[in-house]
């Protein structure tokens, strides 16, 4: 049995992919290279878990699937655009499976050595909030650098996208949704893509929280805040962590649990505010 790995993420994605003649990125190389169809032939086709297409052909036409069919089906008119023809006999194309909870791309997280000295406050001064392990305003589209070596490991493995943050502190900002095809600007399917928390304080510097009580109450506190500071018609305050967490209301929430009970305590949590993580 032969597997065809390369187009994985494709069949996929395609639902999600908004793919455009037009691009802002200099090309090098001949600039109109999504005009070409390609079409995959003799390929048995696997829709879902109950539906599989024998001998079917797959187009692809700027960078997006544009049908499935089985032999005797009517076929789009291709008769004006150039055809690339691939005989894809003995291959099985699937759904590439996307993982939600990833910190592809990402660096390690380190905390600095403890110099035997109290840290009440940031090492140093921020226009985000008063607490290192409140990071709701990080981006980790921003930070992120593509892994070609851990990409390759994931198509071996059939997964095609990743959900993808970086796993430091209690409010950890955004997670990005990658999809693991080229190592370029379009490997982006959407820089924020989710709300990521946890109970561990990641990278700060900072004595408090030291327990899974006071991390629980920084979080419920930092919510609470967040509500305060949107429900005022003028701002008292610039506070970067607590503006982005209001912007993140709205979005799916992934929370890092280690073990039974901060799963309970979690969704506590989340039942509080209306978040379901």
């Amino acid at each position: 049995m032969k597997y065809c790995s390369w187009a994985l993420f494709v069949l996929a994605l395609f639902s999600c992919l908004n793919t455009q003649s037009q691009t802002t990125f200099p090309v090098n190389g001949t600039a109109e290279k999504d005009v070409v169809v390609t079409k995959m032939v003799n390929a048995t086709v696997h829709l879902d878990s109950n539906t599989t297409v024998e001998n079917g052909t797959l187009i692809i036409q700027k960078g997006m699937i544009i049908g499935v069919f089985a032999q005797g089906d009517e076929m789009p008119d291709l008769s004006t655009v150039p055809v690339l023809e691939e005989d894809m006999e003995g291959a099985h194309l699937y759904p590439a499976f996307v993982d939600l909870h990833s910190h592809f791309g990402t660096e390690e997280v380190k905390r600095a050595p403890w110099d035997g000295k109290p840290h009440i406050e940031r090492a140093e001064p921020s226009l985000a909030g008063w607490n290192e392990a409140i990071r709701s305003e990080y981006s980790t589209a921003s930070n992120l650098k593509f892994d070609q070596a851990k990409a390759k490991e994931y198509h071996q493995m059939g997964f095609g996208a990743v959900l993808t943050h970086t796993p430091d502190g209690i409010a950890r900002g955004t997670g990005a949704l990658i999809h693991l095809g080229e190592n370029d600007n379009t490997s982006l399917i959407s820089p924020q893509a989710a709300a990521c928390f946890s109970f561990k304080k990641g990278s700060s510097r900072q004595d408090y929280p030291s327990s899974l009580m006071g991390a629980t109450a920084l979080l419920r506190q930092t919510y609470y805040d967040a509500i305060w500071l949107e429900e005022q018609e003028v701002k008292p305050e610039g506070n970067l962590s607590l503006d982005a967490l209001n912007e993140q209301w709205d979005m799916p929430a992934f929370f890092e649990a280690r073990e039974k009970l901060e799963i309970l305590r979690a969704d506590a949590v989340g039942d509080e505010f209306d978040v379901q993580y």
